[in-house]
């Protein structure tokens, strides 16, 4: 899952996995996010091991956004 803190963009399901590509790396269709309410989104990842080093990176921010991952 992810929530979002601090936006400069319109949020909806293409600019998240746009977001995550652009944080993430991968491609950003491949993610399959979904969005849960307000500023919450869920999404999938291919591999376990991609999945713990996201769960150990836990946020990343810049000047446009702040997105906090969650299990």
């Amino acid at each position: 899952m992810a929530s979002f803190g601090r936006l400069a963009v319109r949020l909806n399901e293409d600019s998240v996995s746009l977001i995550l590509q652009a944080c993430l790396g991968g491609i950003a269709k491949n993610f399959n996010v979904i969005h849960l309410s307000g500023w919450m989104f869920s999404f999938s990842v291919s591999c376990k091991n991609f999945g713990f080093m996201i769960y150990k990176l836990r946020s990343f921010s810049c000047k446009t956004f702040a997105i906090f991952f969650h299990l």
